[in-house]
């Protein structure tokens, strides 16, 4: 598809940019997390476990129940949340080379074991007898939802990379300038994010292969985030897709863009009604549409 060879493109003009600068990257943070919610009679009974796993000893004893059932997970840390009689349970371990959420949640049907979060959440009953499991997931994992604790706390691979881009390759490569990228970053980055609620990056397991691809992933979000930046800052983005458009020469659009938001925001209007005799309106509004959201998720 089109679009598809634009984004392609995107990206490249953004490595283009980086390859004679290169870009610096590192892991700062690797865990797969899972978080069970439980109950006590009351507050007080809840408030006794918060207490006992933050002693050391205690996580320690939690971690060797659950290490236990697999070759690769490895608890590295335990964050209680209390609400009330309510108890969320966030557990954290390293998972080798896998995604690891199986690894560290359910149990294996297969030879009827417990695995990582579920195995410490019995043994833990096995303290407090009255601690009921109300589900394996309460929410505060937090799993394929945008969640503030993800990006304080870290979920999977916390990755950081940075590059120095010359201004004679943001004029060149990038068809801008370093004062109109900047201007362009706080207007957008900061204060429309800020005005937007944005709560950071959409978040991407600890063996060795993992880490290097979430290190490649990361040089490549920068490229491609430096393309489209440049692109918004040179007002090219939406004339490079309206030139994939097949849309009649008859037909006269007027696009509004609020580009201080992640999001954007397209209006459609018609000035020659002849052009819409025998069309569907709302398709092309779709395709349109559909042009600039996918170049923002494939760049």
């Amino acid at each position: 598809m089109k679009f598809a060879a634009e984004s392609k493109n995107s990206v490249l003009k953004g490595c283009r940019a980086l390859e004679k600068t290169g870009v610096k990257s590192t892991i700062v943070a690797d865990g797969m997390t899972r978080g069970p919610v439980v109950r006590f009679p009351c507050i007080t009974k809840a408030s006794e476990v918060v207490i006992w796993i933050k002693k050391s000893e205690n996580f320690a004893k939690v971690k060797e129940q659950f290490d236990s059932t697999s070759r690769f997970a490895k608890l590295s840390k335990i964050s209680p949340h209390i609400a009330g009689r309510y108890l969320f349970i966030r557990f954290m371990a390293e998972t080798g080379d896998a995604m690891g959420m199986n690894m560290i949640s359910k149990v294996n049907w297969t030879n009827s074991y417990n695995l990582g979060a579920e195995k410490a959440l019995l043994y833990l009953q096995t303290i407090f007898n009255e601690m009921e499991i109300l589900s394996l997931s309460g929410n505060v994992c937090t799993d394929k939802k945008a969640a503030a604790i993800n990006w304080i706390e870290g979920r999977g691979k916390s990755v950081v990379c940075e590059a120095l881009v010359p201004a004679n390759i943001v004029q060149s490569v990038l068809k801008t300038t370093t004062h109109a990228l900047i201007d362009l970053n706080i207007s957008k980055n900061m204060v429309g994010s800020a005005m937007a609620g944005s709560i950071g990056p959409h978040m991407a397991n600890p063996g060795d292969n993992a880490k290097q691809l979430a290190r490649i992933v990361c040089g490549a979000v920068l490229a491609g985030e430096l393309s489209l930046m440049a692109a918004l800052a040179s007002g090219q983005l939406v004339k490079s897709h309206l030139s994939l458009c097949d849309v009649n020469e008859d037909f006269s659009i007027l696009i509004v863009i609020h580009d201080y938001v992640e999001d954007l925001y397209l209006h459609i209007t018609c000035s020659d009604r002849s052009f819409m005799r025998g069309r569907d309106t709302k398709r092309v509004t779709i395709k349109l549409g559909a042009y600039l959201a996918l170049s923002l998720l494939y760049s």
